[in-house]
């Protein structure tokens, strides 16, 4: 008796303990992760294709040429140019905007995640709409200087783009997109993006985009009033997809066919009020707690403004329903009545249009 003790006793000393499985998320909280943090790539992956430019470089002002489409968002009715701002604890961006009058235009500057921060103009901001902005983190101790208002970012980094209407007159547009200024207060250690795999709309991430899940959270703080509970959720799919080959390929699966096409199904067609094959006239912007959208956004043009600014319309299917393809050609027809009604409409309107 005491022998089979004895033997009973050593067998659960020496045991090793089974390795603990992760329990698998369900579909929901799966869909939600990757719609969430897909918000943040498409950011990553813009600042990754930005640098990569010759002569593109933090804290310093790209000015685009006038009719150029190459970059996001393009507008040929403006002299634009963008900027990425990086900053420290200790430093800060400088912006200086030029006086202008008689013609739009803004100033407008998105954090990590899509949102904006600001528009700078004489509509947003009557009290200082041109001038010096020094831009600093949160919570900054950076010194300023005594004419320059100060702006807090949500992260150490964040993205410019300003648009100045060229009205009749190119040049005076251009010499104005000339004015605005960029300089910085002490020398600011920049961290690089966020390591991520590229990737095009058409063809998405599936299970790879948890892999780097952590570090494209923490290295931008996320305003969204629902952060914490979608990262903790982006933290449960990353552990169960590290857990084993066979939990990635569950997930990788239930991503490609399920989640990502309903995804972009939502992102084209129902992300806002969708007529006549158009899809537009939603919130931008500022999403709130609305992930969903906040994504589809950045998805379908990055970089989107807020409604006070403009409003957005995105053709995404012909008369038949059928997706757009570049390889065909398409015409749009208005019948008189409408088409007058249309002019008016937008010629008595206090906001840009983008179609």
């Amino acid at each position: 008796m005491r022998r089979t003790l004895l033997v009973i006793a050593l067998a659960v000393a020496f045991a090793v303990p089974a390795r603990a499985q992760t329990a698998a998320p369900d579909e929901q909280t799966i869909a939600d992760a990757y719609t969430y943090l897909l918000a943040r790539a498409f950011v990553v992956r813009q600042e990754h294709t930005d640098l990569k430019e010759a002569g593109v470089a933090y804290n310093t002002i790209k000015y685009n040429p006038l009719g150029s489409a190459d970059f996001v968002n393009p507008n040929f009715d403006v002299a634009y140019l963008e900027a990425w701002f990086a900053i420290d604890d200790k430093t800060a961006a400088i912006l200086e905007v030029p006086k202008i009058e008689g013609r739009y235009y803004t100033a407008q500057i998105l954090d990590e995640w899509g949102e904006v921060i600001a528009n700078i103009n004489e509509r947003t901001v009557p009290s200082r709409p041109y001038g010096k902005f020094a831009l600093v983190g949160p919570g900054s101790n950076a010194a300023i200087p005594a004419d320059a208002a100060r702006l807090e970012l949500h992260s150490a980094k964040a993205k410019m783009l300003a648009r100045v209407e060229l009205k009749t007159d190119k040049d005076g547009a251009v010499r104005l997109q000339r004015a605005f200024k960029l300089a910085t207060i002490g020398k600011p250690t920049i961290a690089p993006a966020a390591p991520i795999k590229m990737f095009t709309n058409k063809e998405l991430m599936g299970a790879e985009l948890f892999e780097g899940a952590e570090p494209l959270m923490t290295s931008a703080l996320d305003v969204m009033p629902r952060a914490a509970e979608l990262q903790q959720k982006v933290r449960s799919v990353a552990k169960y997809i590290a857990s084993g080959p066979d939990s990635r390929a569950k997930v990788d699966k239930l991503l490609r066919e399920k989640v990502v096409p309903q995804f972009q199904e939502y992102a084209l067609t129902r992300s806002a009020p969708y007529r006549n094959h158009w899809v537009g006239a939603g919130i931008t912007g500022n999403f709130g707690g609305d992930f969903r959208l906040r994504t589809s956004v950045n998805f379908a043009g990055l970089w989107a403004n807020n409604t006070d600014e403009v409003i957005y319309f995105v053709a995404t299917r012909d008369s038949e329903e059928k997706p757009l393809d570049g390889s065909g050609s398409y015409v749009m027809h208005f019948t008189p009545d409408r088409l007058a009604r249309i002019f008016r409409i937008l010629t008595r309107a206090r906001f840009r249009l983008s179609i």
